[in-house]
């Protein structure tokens, strides 16, 4: 998996979640999981564009859950789901009644059903107009199916637009016997944060062709497109044009996704490479034994170039004759974890470290 998001359960993740009522939104590929007497503001679970996907809820004695599950969901992350909830008591498979889907349908649940059974043999089917359906807590016995959206207030998961598109697109670009890993969007005691892309965009340029055969050249290229937007954006952390985004498809809610995210994540890199500034002040004292005169400085963003740009950079320029010193202590904390690197500042020696790696950084330092 490339590591695109930070950690799970900020403060402001939960502060979303307890500060609204209503019921958990579940987008295409995701799941919840809701314990009995925990969150009550959390009044069931709900899902919505049931097409050729269904919608499994399974209610065991711990708890009830909820899978949006295409024909690639992986069987034994829905095991390992439902085994969170004891004992299973039912289980219903809910899917769209338009007749164009019907096909899918019989496919995805032809390939869930096995998994389900396996658990309980209390599984009910439920048609669902338009494929719009929720369950409330206490209710079991009557799911809501509405020819309309859940008139409902709903708390949604986190960057819910962002997510589903990445959804979409790892389960666009799987290969005939790869299966989807669930989207755990709320796992009990907590919102997750968004997943990560499942394949590097190399990857899905070796199966395009492949994709062309299977949906034709003019779908095949926008989702390759798609691609490479969520990739400069997830890992790149690229601001693109809204027009560029507007391209494949992406609406006003998505876009603002894309920049709550990305804000957020340049908040968290901030607070990462401060902590790892100053524990590289302190690896310069300890090895300068506290002696030294020169100190580090920012080195101002307009003169980045190559794998520096848009990154925050620290520069150490030590006095004329001290090349070995320079050299050892390059050598010391690149061995503590820091992306450093020896340079020359006119004919003195100088270090230039990367901070802006310091989520990685901050698991090796001690």
């Amino acid at each position: 998996m490339l590591n695109s998001n930070n950690a799970d359960n900020s403060e402001l993740q939960q502060l979303t979640l307890t500060n609204k009522e209503g019921l958990f939104y579940v987008t295409q590929d995701g799941a919840a999981i809701l314990f009995n007497n925990t969150f009550p503001n959390i009044k069931g679970l709900y899902t919505e564009n049931l097409q050729t996907c269904i919608a499994v809820f399974i209610f065991g004695e711990k708890g009830m859950a909820l899978l949006h599950c295409t024909r690639k969901s992986s069987l034994s992350n829905i095991r390992m789901i439902s085994e969170q909830l004891g004992a299973i008591q039912s289980a219903y498979i809910c899917h769209n009644d338009h007749p164009l889907y019907q096909d899918g349908i019989s496919e995805t649940k032809n390939r869930i059903f096995p998994a389900i059974s396996k658990q309980t043999s209390n599984i009910k089917y439920i048609e669902c107009t338009d494929g719009y359906v929720g369950v409330e807590r206490k209710s079991y016995n009557s799911l809501l199916c509405f020819p309309l959206p859940h008139p409902s207030p709903f708390i949604f998961p986190v960057y819910v637009y962002l997510r589903n598109w990445i959804n979409i697109t790892n389960n666009y670009f799987l290969e005939q016997e790869e299966e989807m890993t669930p989207d755990t969007q709320f796992d009990g005691g907590g919102l997750k944060s968004i997943p990560s892309l499942n394949k590097n965009h190399e990857m899905i340029k070796l199966q395009y062709h492949n994709a062309i055969n299977r949906v034709g050249i003019d779908l095949a290229s926008k989702m390759l497109r798609t691609h490479a937007v969520l990739t400069s954006t997830l890992i790149g952390r690229a601001r693109l044009s809204q027009g560029e985004y507007a391209q494949i498809g992406m609406d006003a809610k998505v876009i603002k996704d894309i920049n709550d995210w990305l804000n957020e994540q340049d908040t968290h890199d901030l607070s990462i490479a401060e902590e790892v500034e100053a524990q590289l002040r302190n690896e310069t004292s300890s090895f300068f034994s506290g002696a030294h005169q020169f100190s580090w400085k920012a080195y101002p963003a307009k003169l980045l170039t190559g794998k520096y740009i848009g990154h925050r950079v620290m520069y150490l320029t030590m006095p004329l004759g001290t090349d070995e010193q320079a050299d050892q202590f390059c050598n010391t904390i690149k061995l503590k974890g820091f992306d450093a690197e020896r340079r020359k500042a006119g004919n003195k020696p100088s270090i230039v470290v990367d901070l802006t790696n310091a989520a990685t950084m901050t698991q090796k330092i001690t």
